[in-house]
């Protein structure tokens, strides 16, 4: 389903066969989400030229600019954890994907769930130097400015598309909360919602889970989705 370029003009879609004159011909394919791959390709007289090609996905952030572009081209150092990734790995909470990630350290006092981010993060912290947000709005409480990561955050991981890590101070975009960094939790889009259902699962801390959810279509341009969970 890609378009296929040839010297600059669309000539089709893969996977396909194309006529094009004996020389050096420059090759474009492109896919709106993936990265675009171009290759200069020699057809000689009598002979064909097999042109195979695997596109990379891109990724996508939003937090490091407050707006979307490419990881590559945020001016910061970024780490994007999809939704895919995290539910094959077995996680239930933000702070379990974040145990793994580059320059990020978690830790349990048994009261709160505390994130440091390349070291900033002093024992007296309860995450108030790290903005935590939901499709970038802040989570943060205003008392002590604790952002929640763990059981206590708003969203199911099977609802969220992707985590957004950004290291180092964000200040001038956030305030002072997004000192140490920023965690944007992306929630999927609505058509992108999972099938209506109901899980149970049990934890190392010999907790059980419990998640229902259901999701419908109002008219052909809205819809609706709901999600309960608990822990006990």
């Amino acid at each position: 389903g890609a378009t296929v370029e040839v010297d600059g003009a669309t000539v089709g879609f893969t996977p396909t066969v194309i006529d094009v004159p004996v020389g050096m011909r420059r090759v474009r394919i492109v896919r709106p989400g993936y990265r675009t791959l171009e290759a200069q390709v020699e057809v000689r007289e009598g002979a064909g030229a097999r042109v195979d090609a695997v596109l990379d996905p891109l990724q996508r952030v939003t937090a490091a600019s407050r707006a979307s572009e490419d990881v590559a081209d945020a001016p910061a150092s970024v780490t994007v954890l999809t939704g895919e990734e995290m539910r094959l790995l077995g996680f239930t909470t933000v702070a379990d994907a974040l145990n793994g990630v580059r320059g990020v350290s978690v830790r349990d006092d048994l009261s709160y769930t505390l994130l440091g981010v390349r070291g900033t993060t002093r024992t007296s912290d309860v995450n108030q130097r790290l903005l935590v947000t939901l499709d970038g709005h802040s989570l943060n409480e205003g008392q002590l400015g604790y952002a929640p990561v763990s059981r206590d955050l708003l969203a199911d991981l099977r609802d969220v598309e992707r985590v957004e890590v950004v290291r180092g101070p964000g200040s001038a975009l956030y305030g002072s909360n997004a000192f140490a960094g920023v965690v944007n939790v992306v929630l999927r889009e609505g058509d992108a919602r999972p099938q209506p259902g109901v899980a149970v699962a049990a934890d190392g801390t010999r907790g059980v889970r419990a998640r229902a959810g259901a999701s419908g279509t109002l008219g052909p341009h809205g819809g609706w989705w709901a999600t309960m969970s608990g822990w006990t």
